[in-house]
């Protein structure tokens, strides 16, 4: 096996650290939905666009998406890379809040600027993860 998984000879190398793909936002409904109706949180390097849903398991689905006027292929990809590294080390943040509330919630990092630090990105993850609990927890209070 390769890509740094354990090895059957009992050798253990550095494993893959990613987002389980059931944790990934997919599909042409599921974006229509998302930026016809969602809220947003507008960072400098990030918006997060969000919909809760009324009832579910308390899961998370996340999308990183970087528009074309970033830059080229290479650069959007990056982008998409860093913002999810970033979510992947600050995913505790998000995934808390929804599992206390009990909704299901579908979510957007949306890139805005092309050179993006990873340590400045998980500061402003917490952030964002701070102003969408304060929301989530307004919503539920309004609700009710």
């Amino acid at each position: 096996m390769s890509g740094g998984q354990n090895k059957p000879e009992g050798k253990v190398t550095m494993r893959r650290h990613r987002l389980p793909r059931t944790a990934i936002l997919r599909g042409k409904k599921a974006f229509t939905g998302l930026f016809a109706d969602g809220k947003a949180l507008r960072g400098r390097d990030f918006d997060f666009k969000y919909t809760v849903g009324a009832t579910g398991t308390g899961s998370i689905k996340v999308a990183f998406v970087a528009g074309k006027r970033l830059g080229g292929a290479v650069v959007r990809n990056r982008c998409k890379r860093m913002l999810r590294e970033a979510y992947r080390l600050s995913q505790h943040l998000f995934v808390d809040i929804v599992r206390n509330d009990g909704r299901d919630v579908e979510a957007a990092f949306i890139a805005k600027r092309p050179v993006m630090e990873l340590q400045e990105l998980v500061r402003h993850m917490g952030s964002v993860a701070t102003r969408f609990r304060d929301q989530v927890a307004a919503e539920g209070s309004n609700a009710v």
